[in-house]
């Protein structure tokens, strides 16, 4: 009876072995994960965190279209939006446009930086008529040269700095005149007091040069300023001219420009010339011999007419008739 009673306790044991694997099985698949006997050899962890990993990722794959439907419904309010803007655009006076008020704003910055750089330019400007101030343009062209040289041909340089040297020399008496270098040879006169000399002479020159050239700029500018005032009180009567020449001329229109560059050649030569326009006549008088000249100068181009000649008949038929006096008269006629 002990082995019989040992014997029917032990399938109780496998009864709740049974009961326990079977709630785990009912767990994991609840957990979604695959149960697997403790003794079977395909056993491996690897498909647990497989299966955990996948189910992650199935669940967080959701949160994505969320979003992205939430970006497409803005950037559908966003087109919502500029739409209605736009609508509401086109009920606004044009001077209130946002387009407008753009260029407007576009146009004023512009003009800031455009006199920004106005002021700058004129303030190189006037460093650059300080710096070459009292040099002509020749003097300017041989220093830009010079300083060109220095950099690409030292020998070109000094053959240009010689005249230079020697000019500057002689102005401070380091290079004396003949006179005064042969006083020194016959020692009739000191290297030093030959020197002095020459530094006086060379001032004097020097300043008797410069008074000149103030001179003659001043005389320019005198010149230049009735010229202009001249000018200014026959520009009524050149507009009276011209209207008179379209008047009589028809082909006037081609003319104009060349006789527009004809009276500023002469008005120039009478300036290089030094008979500057003193009178409203004589701006007259010089716009109508650019005229003359300029219409010459279109005959010339214009070819000669070839004279026509006229034919005769010589047919009897052509013979003018006399006038008949009397009906005989007629009936002749028509009878001969």
């Amino acid at each position: 009876m002990d082995q019989f009673e040992g014997q029917t306790e032990s399938p109780a044991v496998d009864h709740e072995q049974y009961e326990g694997a079977t709630a785990e099985a009912e767990q994991a698949d609840a957990s979604g994960v695959s149960p697997t006997p403790e003794g079977d050899e395909s056993f491996n962890a690897m498909d647990i965190i497989n299966q955990m990993t996948s189910r992650e990722g199935d669940e967080g794959a959701e949160p994505p279209a969320a979003e992205a439907s939430e970006e497409s419904e803005s950037e559908d309010e966003e087109e919502t939006t500029e739409e209605e803007q736009e609508e509401q655009d086109k009920d606004l006076p044009f001077h209130k446009h946002p387009r407008f008020q753009e260029v407007i704003a576009q146009k004023n910055e512009f003009k800031g930086l455009a006199e920004q750089r106005e002021q700058e330019l004129n303030g190189f400007k006037s460093e650059v008529q300080e710096l070459f101030s009292g040099l002509d343009q020749q003097e300017v062209m041989d220093a830009l040269e010079i300083a060109r040289l220095m950099k690409s041909d030292p020998q070109a340089a000094f053959e240009k700095l010689t005249p230079v040297y020697s000019r500057a020399a002689s102005l401070n008496g380091h290079i004396l005149p003949d006179d005064l270098q042969q006083e020194v040879d016959s020692g009739y006169m000191t290297q030093e007091r030959a020197q002095e000399l020459a530094r006086y002479r060379a001032q004097q020159e020097f300043q008797q040069s410069r008074d000149q050239a103030s001179q003659k700029q001043r005389s320019e500018q005198e010149q230049q300023g009735q010229q202009d005032q001249v000018m200014q009180e026959a520009t009524q009567g050149l507009e009276a001219l011209e209207a008179n020449w379209k008047k009589g001329d028809p082909d006037y229109e081609v003319k104009q420009g060349p006789i527009f560059d004809r009276f500023a050649v002469l008005m120039q030569q009478r300036m290089a010339e030094g008979q500057p326009l003193k009178s409203q006549q004589e701006v007259l008088d010089l716009a109508e011999k650019a005229k003359q000249e300029v219409e010459q100068r279109f005959a010339a181009l214009r070819p000669k007419k070839k004279p026509v000649k006229q034919i005769r008949s010589t047919s009897p038929g052509a013979t003018a008739k006399a006038k008949p006096q009397s009906v005989m008269d007629i009936i002749n006629q028509h009878t001969s």
